[in-house]
């Protein structure tokens, strides 16, 4: 007798190669044949390596640069005095984790490794702009994460696109809840400088603001996850969002010193 174990749902399936010795009738050798085939499938599925050079690379760096973002919400929140903007921003922070987190899933079930080099930069990167929310005033703590979480938007959208490029579907939801959700941030951070006499100055140097964005979502007419496929083009150039998050860290570092 040998077992087949399932690693994700710690099911166990026996598969009995001799039914005759067994005295098993023959349609449960069938049976069992037709059980092991479906977990066997299923845990090539969840353990396969992807062949997608930019996935993976999408993956690493919204990975690592979630941390960045956390960080940095860390320092926002800290800076801000309104309690109101406080709690707002500390559950911003606290989704830029669990965001994190998921992809970390993704990653493992894909067997893609964490990039040392995303992780150190992001580190970097993070800490210098929560230190520099002290120094910076209010406005451009607000201005420069709604731009972030705009570019931030479209990774995920792209990572579900790439996914089904693959055939891979079930990952759909997950990925545009991401994606969603950070809309939702931008939308947040938008608001709170919309009436701000220093946004239009901001939108002509950075390129975000009122009626500028690096994606195509509106919260009040969204489409459904079948019909997302129109959001953020797979056909845009993927390196776009990451020169678009490098811009926007590199400002906010200069910035701040």
């Amino acid at each position: 007798m040998r077992v087949l174990q399932n690693q994700n749902s710690g099911e166990l399936v026996r598969f009995h190669f001799c039914a005759y010795q067994l005295k098993y009738p023959y349609f449960l050798l069938f049976f069992n044949s037709k059980i092991v085939h479906k977990y066997a499938a299923r845990y090539s599925q969840n353990y396969m390596k992807l062949s997608h050079p930019a996935l993976t690379d999408l993956m690493q760096r919204a990975y690592s640069f979630e941390k960045a973002a956390a960080f940095a919400y860390q320092g926002h929140a800290g800076a801000v005095k309104d309690r109101e903007e406080k709690r707002a921003i500390k559950q911003i922070e606290t989704d830029e984790w669990n965001h994190r987190k998921e992809v970390l899933a993704l990653m493992n079930q894909y067997d893609v490794p964490i990039s040392k080099n995303y992780e150190v930069r992001a580190h970097i990167i993070g800490k210098v702009i929560s230190a520099g929310c002290y120094v910076i005033g209010w406005f451009m703590p607000f201005y420069f994460a709604g731009r972030l979480e705009s570019g931030n938007v479209c990774e995920y959208f792209r990572m579900k696109q790439y996914f089904n490029s693959l055939g891979i579907t079930e990952h759909d939801q997950l990925l545009y809840d991401m994606g969603i959700k950070e809309k939702e941030h931008e939308v947040y951070f938008l608001e709170g400088i919309r009436n701000n006499k220093l946004l239009p100055l901001f939108q002509k140097w950075f390129g975000w603001g009122d009626d500028e964005s690096f994606n195509n979502i509106n919260l009040d007419h969204k489409y459904p996850v079948e019909e997302s496929g129109v959001y953020c083009q797979a056909n845009q150039a993927s390196d776009d969002i990451k020169a678009l998050n490098l811009k926007t860290y590199t400002a906010e570092d200069q910035l701040a010193k």
